[in-house]
């Protein structure tokens, strides 16, 4: 006897292309949200571990330019330790991961689709970005507001894919959000010290905080969740 075997016709292969191709035109955009959502949650607990690692430099008081016995705040790689500390010694222990200290020639650190940007205010409170490769070069900084001052930005390296909020976080370690469009991809020429502080300025860091408001950079700030 002759058994026969009969394959999938051209028909039936397209159909099974076609629902595949379907599943995954609905799957993508759920993915890319859960994505987005994680990426952000991610950035606001970094923020929150450079709010605590900012407190227990200030504590150690390694950073005191004016020699008052008070500590001042400092940038990403004197926290991390990859850069000297105000052109003195490396920080050790550290306050934050080495992967912290990884800052690029723009001043900034990329994590998680996210792009990390600090400020510590000059001696006129207008705020001065981290220095290529990490850290500030002594005597740059207000050492008395620097005592007192400090702001970090994050926001997405690909905006719509990596993240849709910008994130900020000072010394009062409030963290607030904006959805404004233009903040994306690293080296941001819209970020600013001030873009989050009710100022006229928006390179000041020394206003009060845009809570349910404009901010200096005209964006609507409110509570991150």
């Amino acid at each position: 006897m002759m058994s026969s075997q009969r394959g999938f016709t051209l028909i039936e292969l397209m159909v099974v292309i076609t629902v595949i191709l379907i599943i995954m035109v609905m799957a993508i955009p759920t993915l890319l949200s859960a994505r987005v959502s994680a990426n952000e949650a991610a950035a606001i607990q970094t923020l929150r571990t450079i709010s605590t690692a900012q407190a227990q430099f200030s504590r150690s008081a390694v950073a005191d330019e004016d020699r008052d016995a008070t500590g001042e705040f400092g940038m990403l790689g004197e926290l991390a330790g990859s850069a000297a500390v105000r052109g003195g010694t490396s920080r050790t222990p550290t306050d934050l991961s080495a992967a912290m200290g990884l800052v690029t020639v723009n001043g900034e650190v990329e994590k998680s689709g996210y792009v990390f940007r600090i400020y510590l205010p000059d001696g006129a409170g207008l705020g001065v970005q981290e220095s290529s490769g990490g850290g500030v070069p002594a005597g740059v900084l207000g050492a008395d507001l620097a005592e007192g001052y400090w702001c970090c930005y994050a926001w997405p390296a690909r905006r719509g894919s990596t993240g849709r909020r910008t994130f900020f976080i000072d010394a009062t370690s409030d963290i607030v959000s904006t959805d404004a469009p233009d903040y994306s991809g690293v080296n941001c020429p819209a970020i600013k010290a001030g873009s989050a502080y009710q100022s006229s300025n928006v390179d000041s860091m020394t206003g009060s905080l845009a809570v349910g408001t404009i901010g200096a950079d005209g964006n609507l700030w409110r509570m991150a969740n």
